[in-house]
């Protein structure tokens, strides 16, 4: 009788993680590509304002991350360069779809 109790919970425990990974799936992607659109959108405030003044190797490093996918180490570097500069940072888009 225990046996048969584990092996229904197991299923149903198996059943809610294979129902919950597409959903799983398609917020991540959403979230990956609002990070890409952000990460555009840093640099290129960077390039309209600051793009005729000589970049550091960092922020070169920054431009580079976003433009091959890298968001997660770009963002933070293009942050902190545009703040220290004083720009107003763009508002981050969270689960808009297009």
């Amino acid at each position: 009788m225990q046996y048969h109790r584990i092996i229904t919970i197991g299923a149903l425990v198996l059943g809610v993680g294979i129902a919950g990974g597409p959903a799983f799936s398609q917020s991540s992607a959403t979230t990956r590509a609002d990070d890409v659109a952000y990460c555009n959108q840093l640099s290129g405030i960077y390039n309209r304002f600051l793009g005729d003044s000589t970049p550091s190797m960092s922020t070169m490093a920054a431009e580079t991350d976003c433009s091959t996918g890298r968001v997660a180490e770009a963002i933070p570097q293009l942050e902190k360069l545009l703040l220290a500069k004083g720009y107003k940072l763009p508002e981050k888009a969270v689960g808009h779809q297009q």
